[in-house]
């Protein structure tokens, strides 16, 4: 990654749609001391969903809600450590 070589300290968050959450890229990024926010769609991801989907059915998954300014309720739910997919060399990442 270009940005790299011409800001070698610089601390940069890279965030990227669902094209780019692929084992290779996400090497590159690590590679590179980059942290990321990547956008994982369950189409692409139907490992990592049913990991998920399985933890959530059987013990949740760790959650924030708020409620915005205008009375709305935002909830998002993670895991940690999920594997990005089936493989045995999968890379695990924060959802």
């Amino acid at each position: 990654i270009k940005i790299r070589k011409a800001h070698r300290q610089l601390k940069m968050i890279i965030v990227a749609d669902s094209l780019y959450s692929k084992q290779p890229f996400i090497e590159e990024l690590k590679d590179q001391r980059f942290s990321f926010i990547l956008v994982a769609k369950p189409k692409d991801h139907k490992v990592m969903m049913k990991h998920l989907h399985d933890l959530k059915e059987l013990r949740g998954l760790y959650q924030l809600t708020f409620t915005d300014e205008k009375g709305r309720q935002h909830l998002y739910e993670w895991e940690n450590d999920v594997a990005l997919n089936g493989n045995k060399n999968s890379l695990k990442y924060l959802s």
